[in-house]
């Protein structure tokens, strides 16, 4: 995707002869974003409010037993009705997934589907008023659906041996569209409609637990034909599988799979000197402790899977703090280490445990398909590209108001160029909810420092012949982007804002001492202006 072309002026709507709003010329039709960070002054993060301790869970094991055995109850009883199965066949779907995930509101169309492949037609159920849908109680149903779908959607020829574990192909794909933004980065992600993003053509992953279905190198390569894999695992017949499914679509130079011993460390042990550095990990771990606890939960869908898939010593945690633990020793020779997770409880502590090794940055998402949630957390001990400075403020005048203080700031301060691009101002859906904001999105250079005492200093010398001034007209000091958004109607008194300020690396002006003392000092004047 080429970069956006944006000239440095100063705001549309404040320029000379302008005949409408910024906010007015804005397109009506809303921007998808794949960032969910817009967060309030004072108040914690949907992944933090989900994540605490005594958010959701009850107060006490016998309370917290009671709800459970009502809920197995409940659901296991509406398993066994006709509309339930109609509820999963709209709700596996959804408007949650990914904006990128190609079934994000759109469905598959399961009765075309059945036509063109008799083998998934087998697994229809027919309705006396003509309509049909897929038996979701059959294993082998789960198994021709994922089939079909790689076959009709990516082209991919695929199969697994019985009694595998067969993975759902739209949150899968939620997964690998998570890694292309960790990728991308944070300006990329919060700046940009999420079909925008400049997403690295070349990239490296390893995948632990790779599987007899090979899903997410294979899913990965048709997503980025010039991505990576090597995948691991400590099954034999999985890796026979995983290799039959890379050599049946001719992705033998994408994907390479090795055998494991489950004894030995996950990375460190898998990893040669020779294979070099790596650009992420990815994880779907067993997420259960024993293969009772595998059986409790799956009561909702039909399920299949081995023990190696399933089940671990000490489930999910203690296998993803192997991981960390991996982590810790390989420190940046891989960019970012993730892992999926199945049960939210385990989140806080595996972001505890990540960044008491050291990482300096830690993210979490979900992912949802129906009515199956998920969680991944992702570290990396690769210090933030760009460093960022964020502001929360809240105002009553309107959005073109807002926009004309910065012009205003920007003009009177001197040496800086801002311009807004129109083409990402207006409406924009956002997190897993898909929340409407409206955002305004500028970019553009410090030439001089001239709102700091020292610059005033500078120019009283300057002006007395003393000394000339540090930058000269043109020369560019550093260069950032600005992203304003609000969420409010239009007629609220009281608007809530966020802004966030990004110093870009750039080869004419690279990331000093001085040049971030300098950033910090400007975005601090900034946000002064904004927070009134």
């Amino acid at each position: 995707v080429p970069a956006l072309s944006v000239p440095h002026s100063s705001s549309p709507g404040s320029q000379p002869g302008s005949k409408h709003s910024m906010a007015a010329r804005s397109s009506a039709q809303a921007r998808v974003s794949c960032s969910d960070s817009f967060t309030l002054a004072g108040k914690r993060s949907i992944d933090e409010l989900s994540d605490s301790e005594n958010e959701g869970f009850p107060s006490d094991e016998t309370e917290q037993a009671a709800r459970k055995k009502i809920r197995l109850s409940d659901e296991r009883a509406g398993e066994d009705a006709e509309e339930c199965y109609k509820t999963f066949h709209a709700g596996d779907f959804d408007d949650r997934m990914h904006p990128r995930n190609i079934y994000f509101k759109c469905q598959p169309n399961f009765a075309e589907l059945a036509k063109k492949y008799p083998s998934f037609s087998k697994h229809m159920i027919q309705q006396d008023d003509g309509k049909s849908f897929l038996n979701w109680k059959d294993v082998q149903a789960h198994v021709e659906l994922t089939k079909t779908l790689l076959q009709e959607d990516f082209k991919i020829s695929w199969s697994i041996p019985p009694d595998f574990l067969c993975p759902p192909i739209p949150q899968r794909l939620n997964y690998i569209h998570w890694i292309e933004d960790l990728l991308a980065g944070p300006v990329e992600v919060e700046t940009k409609p999420a079909h925008s993003l400049k997403i690295p053509p070349q990239a490296r992953g390893v995948d632990i637990g790779v599987g007899a279905s090979c899903i997410y190198p294979l899913l990965g390569v048709r997503s980025q034909p010039g991505w990576k894999f090597l995948g691991s695992d400590i099954n034999k017949s999985s890796l026979e599988s995983a290799r039959e499914n890379v050599k049946r679509n001719g992705l033998e130079g994408n994907i390479e799979v090795r055998l494991m011993d489950n004894k030995k460390r996950l990375l460190v042990d898998l990893l040669k000197e020779e294979d070099g550095e790596f650009d992420f990990v990815m994880c779907n771990p067993p997420f259960f402790s024993s293969m009772a606890e595998a059986r409790n939960a799956s009561h909702v869908r039909a399920c299949s899977g081995n023990l190696d898939e399933m089940v671990a010593d000490g489930g999910e945690v203690a296998f993803v703090c192997r991981i960390i633990e991996d982590s810790k020793k390989l420190q940046t020779r891989i960019r970012w280490y993730t892992s999926m997770l199945g049960h939210r409880s385990s989140v806080k502590t595996i972001v505890g445990e990540a960044k008491a090794a050291g990482a300096k940055q830690v993210k979490t998402t979900k992912f949802f398909q129906g009515k199956t949630v998920r969680w991944a957390v992702g570290w990396s001990f690769h210090a933030q590209e760009v460093k960022q400075a964020t502001c929360h403020f809240i105002r009553a005048e309107s959005k073109d108001e807002v926009i004309k203080e910065i012009d205003d700031f920007v003009r009177q301060t001197g040496g800086i160029e801002l311009g807004w691009d129109e083409s990402l101002c207006g409406e924009w859906l956002q997190g897993h909810d898909m929340n409407r904001l409206w955002k305004a999105i500028g970019h553009g250079k410090v030439l001089q420092e001239t709102w700091t005492r020292r610059a005033r200093r500078q120019q009283k010398k300057q002006s007395s012949g003393e000394a000339q001034d540090k930058g000269e007209k043109g020369q560019e000091v550093f260069s950032f982007t600005l992203l304003l958004q609000t969420r409010g109607s239009e007629g609220a008194e009281l608007t809530e804002w966020q802004a966030s300020l990004w110093l870009l690396p750039s080869p004419l002006s690279p990331s000093t001492a001085d040049t971030q003392r300098l950033f910090d000092s400007f975005s601090t004047v900034l946000f002064k202006v904004l927070n009134v």
